[in-house]
């Protein structure tokens, strides 16, 4: 039994299609769920920066997490969080919280000093810094 060379080479033109395609529409996706993802995490953090409740926090200890986003660090902070004096009725407690700095901002966060943070009022340890109370733009 022999083949057919045209069958043969339209199935072929066929598969090479098929695979341009998706070498094209898997890397798109990819971006778009990564765009997503932060689109939904800066939603989180800006309401929560807008509804949760004002505390204190001293940075214990920073570490990289090797990731850039905007040419601006992700660090990984442990965080003694300390409600401000009326705010907030939640015990004092310590988290660690991954965030991007902002590179303007990166010289005031090191282990010693104080951020203000805003707190998730039914979950404290749902927490974000709040930049433009430190007078950053984010």
């Amino acid at each position: 039994m022999q083949s057919d060379p045209e069958l043969f080479a339209g199935g072929v033109t066929i598969f090479v299609t098929l695979i341009s395609c998706m070498a094209a529409i898997v890397p798109i996706g990819i971006v778009g769920a990564v765009f997503y993802f932060l689109f939904k995490k800066n939603q989180e953090r800006q309401q929560l920066v807008a509804t949760g409740v004002a505390a204190q926090a001293s940075i214990v200890q920073v570490g990289q997490t090797g990731v850039l986003i905007n040419h601006q660090p992700q660090l990984s902070i442990v965080l003694d969080v300390q409600p401000l004096p009326g705010q907030a009725a939640f015990a004092p407690f310590r988290t660690n919280h991954q965030c991007v700095v902002p590179m303007m901002a990166m010289s005031r966060v090191g282990p010693g000093m104080s951020v203000p943070v805003k707190c998730d009022p039914q979950n404290p340890t749902r927490l974000t810094i709040d930049w433009a109370a430190m007078g950053f733009m984010v």
